[in-house]
């Protein structure tokens, strides 16, 4: 039976917390000492290429309500659009990869999660939205108070006006964490958050408007050497045609 592992991701506009699938597992096909450590090694694997991205779009629950004004099984039920949000992968602690949860209900009803592999808690709490966003007090003394969700974003003046910060962070994550730039500009942009906060959005746009302006220089100097790769392509391929010409004559 195919079972759901998934990772926790804090979201940087609202600052919430919540389960995103990344795999599934069959776990019939992990049996015995031997599976168990080929199962081992394949948690392993999905730990690095997390740590290594450490950043991701995701769609949260708690920015769909705040953006749409709807609860999130009404959204579902809506044909209203996705609005990705930028997040990061947890690690519970410092230098370890983030940790992994499985699904022990196999997606039969509301999803309860447990520890598969990594340091965190044994298992993770979800509310009643099926959306996997965990129920606030299940990290309370793990990740610190920022693991409470911040009462006062609904109603926030920046609620319907966060097209900046998303297009600019999510153009960023897409770059991967080895782009330029890319690492201390998220690093900033989530020391701010919930960047739904009021306070926190105005202090994020001088930053928000830096990058965009580095993105917006990285696109033209991706494009000029583009242009000059293709006039090269053009003009070996006119000196091709001039040597074939004077075969012929």
């Amino acid at each position: 039976m195919l079972r759901d592992v998934g990772v926790v991701c804090n979201c940087a506009m609202c600052d919430s917390y919540f389960v995103v699938v990344v795999m599934q597992v069959d776990c019939s096909n992990y049996r015995g000492g031997a599976g168990t450590k080929r199962l081992e090694t394949h948690y392993e694997k999905c730990q690095l290429r997390l740590e290594e991205a450490v950043w991701t779009q995701a769609r949260c629950a708690s920015c769909m309500e705040l953006v749409t004004g709807m609860r999130y099984g009404e959204w579902l039920q809506s044909d209203l659009p996705v609005h990705p949000s930028p997040a990061r992968f947890v690690a519970f602690d410092e230098g370890e990869p983030p940790t992994l949860y499985v699904d022990e209900n196999a997606g039969a009803g509301k999803p309860k999660w447990s520890l598969a592999q990594g340091v965190g808690p044994k298992t993770l709490e979800t509310d009643n939205s099926r959306s996997n966003r965990l129920h606030k007090p299940t990290l309370r003394g793990i990740l610190g108070p920022r693991a409470e969700i911040w009462e006062g974003l609904k109603g926030g003046p920046v609620v319907g006006d966060c097209d900046t910060v998303l297009t600019t962070a999510l153009a960023s994550i897409a770059q991967g964490s080895s782009g330029e730039g890319v690492s201390a500009f998220l690093t900033s942009l989530f020391s701010l958050s919930p960047l739904f906060k009021p306070e926190n959005w105005q202090a994020a746009q001088p930053l928000l408007a830096t990058r965009e302006v580095e993105v917006q220089t990285m696109e033209m100097e991706r494009m000029r050497i583009e242009e000059e790769r293709v006039r090269a392509e053009m003009a070996v391929e006119l000196r091709d045609e001039d040597v074939w010409m004077d075969c012929i004559n």
